[in-house]
């Protein structure tokens, strides 16, 4: 929320339950979060919160939430690969050690068609994918104290091919990562 002091916008920040949220009805236009959703531990109650708090048309993005095809492996070695990324297992957040990502199908339940239109569960991260996460083992492998960067032209031209990658039919079944967008009724 954005309040004036003294003339000026400044953002309030507040610390709450994200299924249970201190605002009133109809509150905002936007709900945006970035890798939050898998960190509820009631992500279709949340979401029904959101739908409570914003205004009719207003919009819902929710960035880089991990796909179950890839996540419910990882989660089955994840003690392996902590040992080799020198990494302690309560090092990580709690819920990327538990969770195991959400299918395409199950995103779609969160979102009524009574509360919700023009939903989009786009995928993102094919190679991307395999490239962020190959960089972060070598990184915590070799225990960097910098994270591993490729040129932007060569990030750019990855997110184009993936861009391509995804129109093959049931591709977007690989990916690592969806993005979701869907507005309020």
């Amino acid at each position: 929320r954005l309040k004036k002091v003294l003339g000026e916008k400044v953002a309030l920040y507040i610390a709450a339950e994200g299924s249970t949220m201190p605002f009133a009805a109809k509150t905002f236009s936007c709900v945006y979060m970035f890798a939050t959703l898998h960190h509820l531990e009631q992500p279709k109650q949340a979401i029904k919160e959101y739908a409570r708090l914003l205004h009719s048309g207003g919009l819902f993005v929710a960035a880089i939430e991990p796909n179950r095809f890839y996540f419910k492996q990882i989660k089955r070695f994840r003690n392996i690969l902590c040992k080799l990324t020198h990494m302690k297992h309560e090092e990580g957040s709690h819920a990327d050690a538990e969770m195991e990502g959400f299918s395409q199908k199950e995103i779609a339940h969160f979102f009524p068609k009574e509360e919700w239109k023009n939903v989009d569960i786009r995928p993102m991260w094919f190679f991307a994918g395999f490239l962020h996460y190959i960089l972060e083992f070598l990184f915590r492998r070799l225990k960097r104290k910098e994270r591993i960067c490729l040129p932007e032209i060569i990030e750019t031209a990855i997110v184009h091919i993936d861009e391509a990658f995804f129109r093959l039919p049931g591709a977007k079944h690989l990916c690592w990562h969806w993005i979701i967008t869907a507005k309020k009724q």
